[in-house]
């Protein structure tokens, strides 16, 4: 009987915890003329999982990126996709979605306005979903250097 209850307390702390996230994100710039910078975050996506668009509309939305705000640096325009999005029939959500397949690409355009601003930090929130389960949402921060 003990040995039943500590199999099932066992399952039960098995079915909460936190899966672990199989999109791998690297970040870095490039230097342009002017001091200006471009901001790569590029996500490595397992086979048979996908992430979601900016431009997705159907649940569970769009992926985000935030960048915190530094006084020597500016933001030009929105984050742009380098890879175009593919269209997914999403089966966890049952509806075509906009998203990712193995590599995604974003850029985010810099002006720098003090050369002593070495870096931009941020964060990427988004949703790594496959055809059988769709992870809670999760939040990337990052740093990346300005050289």
């Amino acid at each position: 009987m003990i040995q039943r209850l500590l199999l099932a307390g066992i399952l039960q702390v098995y079915a909460f915890a936190p899966l672990p996230n199989p999109v791998q994100w690297t970040y870095f710039s490039k230097r342009l003329p002017d001091d200006r910078f471009e901001v790569y975050m590029v996500a490595s996506i397992p086979q048979g999982w996908h992430i979601y668009s900016q431009a997705n509309t159907s649940a569970p939305g769009p992926i985000q990126f935030k960048f915190f705000k530094h006084p020597g640096i500016r933001t030009k325009g929105m984050v742009k996709e380098l890879n175009k999005p593919a269209v997914i029939k999403d089966q966890f959500f049952k509806t075509n979605v906009k998203g990712f397949l193995k590599k995604a690409t974003f850029v985010q355009a810099l002006d720098r306005k003090d050369s002593l601003a070495d870096e931009i930090r941020g964060m990427v929130t988004f949703i790594a979903c496959n055809d059988k389960d769709c992870l809670p949402p999760k939040t990337d921060s990052f740093r990346v250097d300005l050289k």
